[in-house]
């Protein structure tokens, strides 16, 4: 769990430093209400009480993959502003 909360910490500075805040904005906005709050009605109601404690891993799996897509897509963009 820290390398996962490091990975989001470092993403949102990343984005605030190549000046893409829109981006910072959306994953915040995912990740603390958006994808939790699906995933903490669904999971219990359609699999359980149980696995709400799945909720938040696979919150942060969704937005880890929403944050690598799209720093690959932006460092691309980089390249071609700094040459």
């Amino acid at each position: 769990m820290g390398f996962k909360c490091f990975k989001e910490i470092f993403s949102t500075y990343y984005f605030q430093a190549v000046l893409e805040p829109r981006i910072v904005l959306i994953v915040s906005i995912m990740r603390g209400m958006i994808i939790s709050g699906i995933l903490i009605v669904l999971l219990p109601s359609l699999f359980g009480t149980s696995l709400i404690w799945w909720a938040m891993p696979i919150t942060e799996l969704l937005v880890s993959v929403f944050v690598m897509f799209v720093m690959k897509r932006t460092s691309g963009h980089l390249s071609y502003i700094s040459n």
